[in-house]
């Protein structure tokens, strides 16, 4: 039992806010409740069984979150705090509801989700304040007849529970509502008045049992999104004040411009705060529900209005019904209709319109089962087995819309075979965590189902977001690769969970852990900064295929947040072009900076960290200077002309050509206006008088484009505009450079739709590239940004690349649709350009040296440094990986990388199948060789000598270390032989043996044949690059392993 230290001293009470979620808190302190002038009292996932009648005291509280803990009744004194305004109950084990909840007279906001509660009392009708309203995920049958006194509500969410009818009279007082959810329900039918709702945005009827809807539709006049699949519709209403009725009025252009102009400004203001995003679900307990909802409702349509999404898969609807609503309502073009592979055989002559929007559903059971089919096999090479299959799961309700994000992937598509993927949506409407807790009845109603559609692929990437990246795990056997957001993993700390009992959410935990350790896939778990979810992620850490990636967002809300910052579909995007084993493009996109950050990034170096400006026009001028000098050496490009704006980006010109000035190329500058100090420094290039519009090609063979940089908006003015004209490629400029962001691009949009637009052959990006840098084609992409210091690249999230030596930049990946010569290459052509013949790579090591009188006496603990230093300079993802040799008896050497897994004074350890061609040599042979190599730093290092197993006891002890998918891994494989079956043979050996161990509590044995081997070193060297290919070779030897006596000596390189 942990109870929480007494000294109220230790907690900050200035603002009468206290935060004591998440401290696995079993008992309260009196002292907390001498705190009577409280507001605000956070207690959330914690292990709190009861809430103590001292809790009356705290009179002043507003809001107060008990979400995620273990209380299965509320204290008759809570219900006297006569200020609560908000309360966050949701995630327990609440059994009742009392009356005297109806003494909350000021509450506005009330989370009752995740409990057991079968009935709520009626005088729940009398929070006649109560703004947002969530019952989701309990037991309810029926609600109180008095709904209609709820008149203030703008959020009803009762989606999950055992309804069978709703109150018949009074929705339509209800006059503020714009979103309800009553999704896995068993409704039969609607009351009339309830389809009066008219401020109704959003509405989620899915998964019930109706049979009809109301004939008068005309009430929801402002409904824009309407899930309506897996019910038992057989007829829709299609008069006039029927469906028809919410198809969107036709807009003039300046009511399109208004609309769109309301989008941004909503979108701007959700930005501003993502990581405060909050809701009903956020396990923080902070509710920003309305700038949620707010949004929703602007984001539901590009031009605002009404009815732009209505899914009616899964009903069993009349050839006549199918037909109508593609021709009463998809017909339209402003309306998406979803209907399923059998509806549209019922509206034949209308499937080609409807081709986007097609899904069908699997097997019996609640759940969305969408399968919504990329561009067809004809326009794409190969057939669903050559496809990737996304399957994206929901949270239900879910954000971020996985259906946007991956219309967004389809729309960044660089060449037709990039959109060669199909798209699947899952969504668990019961919230029930697709069932984890019971693997019988989440194989019945999720896993079989599931596998109907992944067996059709050989690529599978699963996605989701915190419920949905659970369920995403949960099935990782099936997807070869898996992207989870904020994934929850214990439910028994997580305020967001299902009314079950702790054995059942343990037994969600053991199968989730079991999943991802018998998956083969690449998994990424990606999370913010909030300590829970990071606790989460790290629960899966330990399997060796799992990778996990924090991002400075202090919230659950990850997903969403990188969607707001365009990040979240190039990370699919990557993914999907990974598994179709397509470049991703010339960078990371998840790494593309926005403007805003641009800017944030571009100043954060003078502030705390001390740069001037100078500096950094010094540092970066440098970067541009080394880059160009690297494609366009002075032998054939000794021409450079430096256009030179006002800004920093001018100076940077300046500052450049100065530098090439050194490097021997023959420089002029044209400065369109008076730039930085950076020109007046020593040595700088004197400037050009101007420049002959007959051409540039005259007068140079490169131009530098600094002109302008990211804070560039609008158009062009004199004389940048005739500068631009002169850059433009029909006026055939000859190669140009561009600094950072091409002239007249936008930072985050590109060249947009201007023909004459710059098309640089290279871009040099500083310090990160921007979001722009997506759209440069050109055949060199170089960053230079090595003087960014380490908190600015940990504060941002920058994943950068590796700088080569004591070089100042770095080259890029050149991008998928990268052009050459003003041609459109080939996808082969592009594929064989960016791969350099091997006869021109080099590098020039310049990082270190490895002096006699610097190394070690005994070469383990020169190894020991060099290892550490290695794993602490990340130079690589497995600095332990290490190349072994082994010998068969005719002579024919092998060599493999396996990973190092131990290493002391007796010499190397590694694990293996002893009756592998590896093992077998190695026994036969009885000595090997080892090799590291670690780029990063310029080092290797080399090992001989005899090899033997590790005792018995060491195998042992290692192997029930590893986690419980790699042991039964162990006897899956028969390593080195040939599997005749292909693929599905070893998935098939997988499942018997899962099978056989299915119990979790049950020990998996160590197979005989798998065991350790020992290297004991006779040999080793140390390795480390130095220029001109004059490297320092040390030796370290020794007549035998029993001797302690290493001789030292130097090789030639």
């Amino acid at each position: 039992m942990f109870v929480l230290g007494s000294s109220v001293e230790m907690w900050d009470v200035a603002s009468n806010r206290v935060d004591l979620s998440n401290c696995e808190v079993s008992q309260l302190p009196p002292e907390l409740f001498e705190l009577t002038n409280l507001v605000e009292l956070s207690l959330a996932g914690n292990q709190l069984t009861q809430l103590p009648a001292d809790i009356g005291r705290l009179s002043c509280l507003q809001r107060l979150v008990l979400a995620g803990n273990w209380l299965e009744h509320l204290p008759p004194e809570l219900w006297g705090l006569s200020q609560l305004e908000g309360l966050w109950v949701h995630g327990n084990m609440l059994q009742d509801l009392p009356q005297q909840v109806g003494q909350l007279s000021k509450l506005k906001m009330l989370s009752l989700a995740g409990n057991q509660l079968r009935h709520v009392p009626d005088s729940l009708t009398q929070l006649v304040h109560l703004q947002d309203l969530n019952l989701s995920g309990n037991f309810l049958q029926e609600l109180p007849a008095g709904m209609s006194a709820l008149t203030a509500l703008t959020m009803l969410s009762l989606h999950g529970n055992q309804l069978q009818q709703l109150p018949q009279h009074g929705w339509q007082q209800l006059a503020s509502l714009k979103e309800a959810t009553l999704q896995g329900n068993r409704l039969r039918q609607l009351p009339d008045s309830f389809a009066q709702l008219r401020a109704l945005t959003e509405l989620s009827l899915a998964d019930n049992q109706l049979t009809s809807l109301p004939a008068d539709l005309s009430g929801w006049s402002n409904l824009q999104k309407f899930h309506c699949y897996g019910n038992c519709l057989t007829e829709l209403p299609l008069s006039p004040r029927g469906l028809p009725a919410l198809l969107p009025a036709p807009r003039n252009a300046a009511q399109s411009a208004t609309a769109a102009a309301s989008k941004a400004a909503a979108s701007a203001r959700f930005s501003s705060r993502y990581s405060s995003v909050g809701s009903y679900e956020d396990p923080e307990g902070r509710s920003s529900s309305a700038d949620a909802a707010a949004l929703r409702s602007v984001d539901a349509s590009e031009d605002g209005g009404r009815l732009v999404s209505l899914w009616l898969e899964g009903n069993p609807l009349s050839e006549a019904a199918a037909a109508g609503a593609v021709e009463h309502l998809g017909a339209a073009g402003t309306t998406r209709v979803g209907l399923d592979e059998r509806q549209l055989a019922g509206a034949a002559g209308q499937v080609a319109e409807q081709q986007a929007a097609a899904g069908n559903r699997a097997g019996d059971g609640p759940g969305y089962f969408k399968l919504q089919l990329g561009p067809t096999p004809d326009s794409c090479a190969g057939g669903a087995e050559d496809r990737v299959l996304v399957v994206a799961f929901g949270s239900a309700p879910g954000l971020p819309n996985w259906g946007g994000v991956m219309r967004q992937v389809a729309a960044a598509a660089e060449a037709p075979e990039h959109n060669n993927f199909d798209v699947l949506y899952v969504v668990d409407p019961n919230r029930s965590w697709y069932c984890g807790g019971d693997p019988a009845v989440m194989e019945q109603q999720y896993g079989s189902r599931l596998r109907q559609y992944t067996q059709r692929y050989k690529h599978v990437v699963m996605v989701g977001d915190s419920m949905g990246a659970t369920g995403a795990l949960l099935f990782a056997p099936q997807a070869t690769s898996v992207l989870a957001f904020c994934p929850q993993v214990d439910l028994s700390t997580s305020s967001i969970r299902p009314g079950q009992p702790p054995a059942w959410q343990a037994a969600l935990q053991r199968t989730l852990q079991a999943a991802v350790g018998a998956s083969s896939a690449a998994i990424k778990i990606f999370t913010g900064t909030w300590q829970h979810d990071v606790d989460q992620a790290n629960l899966l850490g330990h399997q060796p295929h799992v990778r996990i990636k924090v991002y400075s967002v202090e919230s659950h809300r990850l997903a969403l947040a990188l969607q707001r910052q365009r990040k979240l579909a190039p990370l699919v995007r990557e993914a999907v072009l990974q598994e179709l084993g397509l470049q991703s493009g010339n960078v990371r996109l998840a790494n593309l900076l926005t403007q805003s950050e641009a800017v944030a990034v571009d100043e954060e170096p003078m502030g705390p960290l001390g740069f001037s400006v100078d500096q950094l026009m010094e540092l970066a001028g440098l970067s541009v200077a080394a880059s160009l000098a690297a494609e366009f050496p002075p032998q054939s490009h000794k021409r450079v002309l430096v256009l030179a704006g006002p800004g920093n980006n001018g100076g940077d010109g300046l500052v450049a050509g100065r530098h090439l000035t050194h490097f021997g190329y023959d420089v002029q500058q044209l400065q369109a206006a008076c730039s930085q100090p950076a020109q007046q420094q020593p040595g700088s290039a004197p400037a050009a008088a101007g420049s002959s519009s007959s051409g540039l090609s005259a007068v140079a063979d490169v131009v530098v484009d600094a002109l302008f940089g990211f804070s560039f908006k609008g158009s062009a003015r004199p004389p940048f505009d005739s500068l631009l004209q002169m850059l433009a490629p029909s006026a055939k400029p000859p190669a140009i450079v561009a600094v950072d962001i091409p002239s007249g691009w936008h930072v985050e949009q590109g060249p947009g739709d201007n023909p004459a637009a710059l098309a640089p052959d290279m871009l040099v990006s500083l310090t990160a590239p921007k979001l722009a840098a997506q759209h440069f084609k050109g055949a060199h992409h170089y960053l230079g940004g090595r003087f960014v210091p380490p908190a600015i690249r940990d504060k941002y999230n920058l994943v950068l690349p590796a700088y080569p030596g004591v070089q100042q930049c770095v080259k890029l990946p050149p991008a998928a649709g990268a052009a050459a010569a003003g041609s459109v290459p080939t996808a082969a052509a592009r594929s064989a350009a960016a791969v350099p013949s091997p006869a021109d790579m080099r590098v020039s090591y310049e990082l270190h040296g490895l002096l006699e009188d610097e190394a070690a006496a005994d070469p383990l603990q020169q190894f020991e440094a060099w290892f550490k230093a290695a794993v602490d300079s990340k130079v690589c993802e497995e600095p332990n990986a290490m190349a072994v040799a082994s010998c068969s008896s005719s002579g024919q050497p092998s060599l493999r990388y396996v990973l190092l897994k131990g290493y002391d004074e007796r010499g190397f350890v590694f694990y293996t199948n002893y009756s592998s061609r590896k093992g077998q040599e190695l026994a036969a042979g009885g000595r090997t060789a080892l090799a590291f190599w670690w780029e990063g730093l310029q080092r290797q290092v080399r090992i001989e000598g005899p090899v033997e197993r590790v005792p018995e006891a060491e195998s042992q002890a290692y192997f029930d270390s590893r986690p419980r998918g790699s042991r039964i891994g162990a006897w899956v494989s028969l390593q080195s032989q040939v599997v005749a079956g292909g693929r599905k043979e070893i998935e098939g050996r997988q499942k018997q043996l899962e099978a056989v161990y299915e119990d979790a509590s049950v020990a998996v044995p160590k197979p005989e044949h798998w065991g350790g081997f020992l290297v004991r070193p006779t040999a080793m060297e140390f390795w480390q690059g130095r220029p001109s290919r004059l490297h320092d070779r040390l030796r370290y030897s020794r007549t035998s392993t029993d001797s302690n006596e290493w001789k030292l000596e130097r090789l030639y390189p």
